[in-house]
């Protein structure tokens, strides 16, 4: 995650190799009376708790997409302003947004507090910007007893009449040694904007993103990372629902870390269940 550029290889038939370049991100740090830091330049911004959906993700043009080996999102040009309260534990973030603006009254703003209360940090954000609908949402993280639970609200206004995205999940961490140990978890996710039946046009043509098709999602993940003596290794088990229109996807990912700065990462899927979003099959586009 650090500044600089990503380099994607791709292999053609004729052994030919294209190289493209993006500037993933690229700014400047100061700070006023070592209390309000202010960031400049193209940054990237992650808010959110859950792990596999984020409807609270009010500054990305984009959602990531669910159990991508990595996030292909690039930082947002913006000017940031961060203000923390370190006796509170608070942190309050202030954003103007600037990418696609040619004017001054393109430019968008967004915000965000942090706060921390007990063994729940709680998150509130908003975003406006000139012919987009208002965005707010509220996220939710806490501890309750072996338990890590998360849950985000999103909403977006069309005159004044919201549209929710909702998710929540839950993980488990059991140690089988001093070292050692494996997550178990669960995440669900209700789309407002979603359909009960999948449109394969839609999907191929963007109109619609993958994993936002549908009207209601469910997950289920393991995670065993560097087990035993494999301390470069991680194996990941997920399987994704589209509980809509009853189509799955199971993956196993595998991730070993070969150099300090590099990972090798591999998966291997299957998709069944009903015909729909995970599971299009040879009739989906007539």
């Amino acid at each position: 995650n650090r500044p600089g550029r990503v380099v994607n290889w791709c292999g053609q038939l004729s052994g030919a190799k294209q190289t493209s370049i993006v500037l993933d991100q690229l700014w400047l740090k100061t700070d006023i009376a070592k209390r309000l830091f202010v960031t400049l330049g193209k940054q990237p911004v992650r808010w959110g708790a859950t792990r596999i959906w984020n409807p609270v993700d009010v500054v990305n043009a984009t959602r990531r997409v669910p159990l991508s080996l990595f996030d292909e999102r690039t930082g947002v040009p913006m000017l940031k302003l961060h203000l923390p309260i370190e006796s509170l534990g608070w942190n309050f973030y202030a954003l103007t947004l600037m990418d696609g603006a040619d004017t001054l009254d393109e430019v968008g703003v967004a915000g965000r507090a942090e706060l921390v209360f007990w063994n729940i940090e709680m998150g509130l954000t908003g975003a406006y910007r000139k012919d987009v609908d208002p965005k707010a949402g509220i996220d939710i993280s806490a501890g309750v007893w072996d338990l890590d639970v998360t849950a985000e609200m999103g909403m977006t206004f069309d005159d004044t009449v919201p549209t929710l995205q909702v998710s929540a999940g839950l993980e488990y961490g059991v140690r089988y040694s001093d070292d050692d140990a494996i997550y178990i978890g669960a995440e669900w996710f209700y789309n407002q904007y979603g359909k009960e039946d999948t449109n394969a046009i839609e999907l191929f043509t963007g109109a619609t993103q993958f994993f936002y098709a549908g009207r209601h999602y469910g997950a289920v993940f393991i995670s065993l990372p560097n087990p035993g003596t494999w301390n470069n290794t991680t194996f990941a088990l997920s399987t994704v629902a589209n509980l809509s229109d009853r189509s799955f996807l199971s993956r196993l990912d595998f991730i070993q870390r070969v150099m300090t700065f590099m990972t090798l990462q591999a998966y291997a899927a299957v998709h069944y269940g009903r015909p729909g979003e995970l599971n299009l099959g040879p009739d989906a586009l007539d």
